[in-house]
């Protein structure tokens, strides 16, 4: 998997950087195109919730959200993104999944993440 931003973003002190993990797609040699949001809490990171999506994090999938202003302004790409809240993080046969609702929702990506190191980059744009 890659991130791609630009340069001078992903060095800015005030980017998280700490936050990135690298994933490994639960189907090996392919490319889960999702964008995913984990809350994962609790002892063991065993519960938390999910945001699953195909948008962009960018102002024109998002908006723009000032401090004076209360409201997001500036939307121009609309698509699709589910939240689950109150899921369970869970393995069975070797595939990763959630539970939502006592249903099992399979993940794109195993769920063994480990933090980007201080040699890891992302791809930088222009």
């Amino acid at each position: 998997m890659s991130i791609k931003c630009q340069q001078d973003i992903y060095f800015d002190k005030s980017f998280p950087a700490d936050a990135l993990y690298k994933v490994e797609p639960a189907v090996p040699r392919t490319l889960a195109h999702a964008k995913i949001v984990l809350m994962r809490m609790g002892l063991n990171g065993h519960y938390g919730w999910m945001y699953l999506g195909s948008h962009n994090f960018t102002a024109g999938a998002w908006g723009n959200a000032t401090k004076r202003q209360l409201k997001l302004t500036y939307v121009n790409n609309y698509e699709f993104g589910v939240v689950l809240p109150n899921v369970r993080f869970d393995s069975a046969f070797g595939r990763d999944h959630v539970v939502w609702r006592g249903s099992k929702v399979p993940m794109p990506v195993k769920l063994s993440w480990s933090p980007y190191s201080h040699e890891d980059f992302p791809c930088f744009s222009d």
